[in-house]
């Protein structure tokens, strides 16, 4: 062994834990923002739809909104929402918000009536910025909305004779609250503080941020990648380029990053996974890979590495409450991956700790519950100090005083090499897609269905390695899957319905009482399905080839839902309509399947095309 592996064997979990790195600790978003645009104002900050917005623009069109919202009355910590897709208004929001002295709150322009007006409620939201066509959706939301694409006339006032926006008063003020999935099947908002995000993006060493560099905005503002997506850019002078607002097909997303000539990349586990199988060349000229969210495959990740060129590949590892990341594995050679993909160590200023069920420090090898401080901690959960208590506990290792911990519920071991393998979850939280959900959050829903009378939802993994969820109900009479879906789907974002639901006529125990998960049925359709109808013309048998291609599955009949009876999910989803566009010559959107779920009505759309 070399005198250098000699001694990275001889260090410890405190030594693995000394991540001591210079940043700017104590500076706001905006303020760097704000320096970082006067000293490159004509490079280009982002780059969306064919448009290029210079830092000038973008600060100048960011003091417009700031100014807006401060005649609004919005001040320190005011929250204010952003329900925008992807856009350069978005980002401009986000900023102008920050530069108010405000907090932003990252929605989705589609999230459920009642879910959105409990968050909304919660934060003591009065403000929400969205995008003229989606504004009608909020307007029984209880808030102020404003539009950003040309329709509020404060927006577009200049500024000569204004006041310039007053600095931020301290980087331990709020920058933002997410909102993730919470057990009691109300949402949690985390609060995360200016410092937390500048830890993320600014002297640290899991990444490369560089003026020359180009970043992907993929990630929806409510999934907090997205922080990491445009501070990682915009405080690190390079450019964003934003993909297009409506879901994209693999390839859509292939062609992107060879148009914008992304160099920087974060995607979910699972779609990096369809990405390597199905758009590897555009994958591989990207020069920093990030991915997380759920368990990576060793063998997508050797295949990238394998590639011809030079690229990084990272595997991100973080809660919410510890802004994002909390720890990275970079690696550049095919040979660094394991059985497993490690989730490496500590990003700058940040500790992590493995400890038993009693607090004690477990040794190198040994399982133990993964507890993260430093300085990307949360400030806590929105008005929920109990649960703030429970989960952001005192540091018994550290001398700092006031040094916090948070329990993450995740189980790890340390490698001999001193990074960390992941083991799983220690609760009944889970990761779908890369979005954490409580499945208690779920069966609340799926309780207050009329005639439930108990509900049961498992994450079940599937036979490419990704999760589904499966609901399980003992309901009275006349109960459809379809119908439980339609109800569930005005209260919880589409990543949290099951792609399956099954109706028993109880749970089965165990000889303990306990419900048996193991007994509950996987295979079975939920429901008795009718004879598959088969195609009717050449449109619907091309359809039929193309599902049954995805889907591995014959037969598949012209009626059968993609949702409901075919369990088919977003990754299957942007398979199905890359190959629509290369047989049909025709660029549908996304969610043309939840307008039509069925080979029979998507052939009808398909045979309106014009020729």
């Amino acid at each position: 062994m070399s005198a250098e592996g000699e001694s990275q064997h001889a260090k410890g979990p405190l030594e693995w834990n000394a991540t001591a790195s210079d940043y700017p600790r104590d500076r706001c978003i905006h303020e760097l923002f704000v320096e970082i645009a006067a000293r490159q104002p004509e490079r280009v900050a982002l780059r969306f739809e064919g448009r290029a917005l210079s830092y000038r623009q973008l600060d100048e069109l960011s003091d417009r909104i700031a100014q807006g919202l401060r005649q609004l009355g919005v001040g320190l910590e005011t929250p204010v929402a952003v329900a925008c897709e992807r856009s350069a208004e978005a980002v401009a929001a986000l900023l102008g918000i920050l530069k108010a002295d405000g907090a932003y709150i990252g929605v989705s322009p589609k999230e459920p009536s009642a879910r959105l007006r409990g968050m909304l409620a919660e934060a003591g939201c009065g403000v929400l910025l969205t995008q003229a066509d989606a504004a009608a959706r909020f307007a029984d939301c209880g808030v102020r909305v404003l539009v950003l694409d040309g329709e509020v006339a404060f927006f577009r006032q200049a500024i000569a004779q204004s006041p310039p926006p007053e600095p931020g008063r301290h980087s331990r003020q709020l920058a933002y609250i997410a909102f993730t999935s919470g057990s009691t099947g109300v949402p949690k908002g985390v609060c995360i503080e200016h410092r937390s995000v500048m830890r993320l993006v600014r002297g640290t060493q899991y990444a490369s941020f560089a003026p020359d560099d180009v970043f992907l905005q993929f990630a929806p503002l409510a999934f907090d990648a997205s922080t990491f997506e445009i501070w990682g850019c915009l405080l690190n002078g390079a450019s964003l380029a934003i993909q297009p607002p409506a879901a994209a097909s693999l390839e859509q997303l292939g062609a992107t990053l060879r148009r914008e000539n992304v160099t920087t990349l974060w995607l979910t586990a699972g779609l990096f996974h369809q990405m390597v199988d199905h758009q590897l060349e555009a994958l591989a000229q990207v020069r920093q890979v990030l991915a997380g969210g759920d368990v990576l495959s060793p063998r997508h990740v050797r295949r990238l590495l394998e590639q011809p060129g030079e690229r990084w590949f990272v595997n991100g590892y973080g809660p919410t409450e510890n802004t994002t990341f909390t720890c990275c594995y970079r690696i550049n050679r095919p040979e660094q991956v394991g059985a497993t993909v490690s989730i490496g160590r500590p990003i700058a200023n940040t500790q992590v700790y493995l400890v038993d069920a009693a607090m004690n420090r477990v040794p190198v090898g040994v399982a133990g519950e993964l507890l993260a401080g430093g300085d990307g901690l949360a400030r806590g959960y929105l008005n929920q100090p109990e649960r703030t208590a429970a989960s952001f506990i005192d540091n018994p290792f550290s001398a700092e005083p006031g040094a916090r911990l948070y329990r993450t519920g995740d189980m790890a071991r340390y490698l001999p090499s001193g990074d960390l393998e992941f083991l799983g979850r220690a609760d009944r939280q889970v990761k779908i897609r890369g979005y954490r959900i409580e499945l208690g959050e779920i069966e609340a829903a799926l309780a207050a269905y009329p005639g439930v009378r108990q509900a049961l939802v498992q994450a079940v993994t599937d036979e490419s390695g990704g999760q589904r969820l499966y609901a399980y109900l003992v309901a009275g009479e006349g109960g459809s899957a379809e119908a439980v879906r339609a109800f569930l789907a005005e209260r919880l974002p589409e990543y949290m319905l099951p792609s399956r639901i099954f109706f028993l006529g109880e749970l089965p125990l165990n000889a303990n009482g306990k419900v048996d998960t193991a007994a509950l049925p996987r295979e079975a359709a939920p429901v008795a399905a009718a004879p598959a109808e088969s195609a009717a013309s050449p449109t619907e048998k091309a359809l039929v080839d193309m599902w049954e291609a995805v889907f591995n599955r014959r037969p598949i009949g012209t009626d059968e839902h993609f949702f409901v009876d075919l369990d088919g999910d977003s990754l299957q989803a942007a398979l199905l309509i890359g190959r629509i566009a290369g047989v049909f010559s025709v660029d549908l959107p996304m969610d043309i399947l939840f307008d039509a779920p069925t080979i029979a009505e998507l052939a009808v759309i398909l045979d309106g095309q014009p020729g």
